[in-house]
């Protein structure tokens, strides 16, 4: 089979689970904030929608912003399809208050959708540029995952599958920078291959609490899930809910 090089589009292939966690993770989402009615939320990363609309849906204001253009694309669609009104931004998070002229109560940054940048200044500079959104006293909700937990359960090659879709994923970790590079191969019946590569720098709690605090941002409290049970090296997620000043 020949094989098609493509980045991004092939997070779509993995509706299935994605789906079927989504509204655990908003009911969580919700808890956690504690906003009022009618509060502004940004979904930053937000993918296509799976957590935006929901919020819409429940009377919060939320704007969308992606970096995907293929999400992008597809989060609009989902948002009409709803019959929803919705501002969505594609972009560079190291733009965000360049791109953005607004301010909101909270911004939520789901499914380990930080860190993509090589350069750790500019992941940085995405997390100073998203506090800068915040109104004084607004929080931001991060979901990464646990780097210790990740690395405890490591696999170099792994197969899974989702749907119909059968995944070989390949990854190789980089103890020097902290990265996992993983190639992605998704397989399906009657179909050509096609190939995703992306790389995500893995962060330690310590790490992400200093990078908060540069970003003008206290940390107010840390869960090793969203049913928001107490974090350790055994948790699967890293979520981290801070506050500006």
């Amino acid at each position: 089979m020949s094989k098609k090089k493509k980045v991004n589009q092939n997070y779509l292939k993995e509706l299935v689970q994605l789906e079927e966690r989504a509204p655990n993770e908003v009911k969580s989402i919700v808890n956690i904030l504690n906003l009022k009615p009618k509060a502004k939320i940004l979904d930053l990363c937000c993918g296509y929608g799976r957590h935006a609309i929901p919020l819409i849906e429940m009377g919060y204001r939320v704007t969308g912003f992606e970096i995907s253009k293929p999400l992008y694309e597809n989060a609009k669609e989902q948002v009409q399809a709803a019959g929803l009104n919705m501002d969505l931004y594609h972009g560079d998070m190291r733009r965000l208050p360049q791109i953005i002229d607004d301010k909101f109560d909270a911004i939520i940054n789901i499914f380990t959708a930080f860190g993509f940048y090589h350069k750790e200044s500019d992941n940085q500079r995405a997390l100073n540029g998203a506090a800068k959104l915040l109104n004084k006293g607004g929080y931001f909700l991060m979901d990464l995952a646990n780097r210790e937990n990740v690395l405890k359960h490591w696999q170099s090659r792994q197969w899974y599958s989702t749907g119909d879709i059968v995944i070989l994923e390949e990854s190789v970790f980089d103890f020097f920078s902290s990265r996992l590079e993983v190639k992605r191969t998704y397989l399906g019946m009657g179909q050509e291959n096609e190939v995703s590569n992306f790389s995500i720098r893995l962060y330690s709690l310590h790490e992400m609490l200093a990078m908060i605090k540069k970003a003008n941002m206290i940390t107010a409290a840390v869960f090793g899930d969203f049913d928001m049970n107490q974090f350790s090296t055994h948790s699967r997620r890293m979520i981290i809910l801070a506050q500006k000043h």
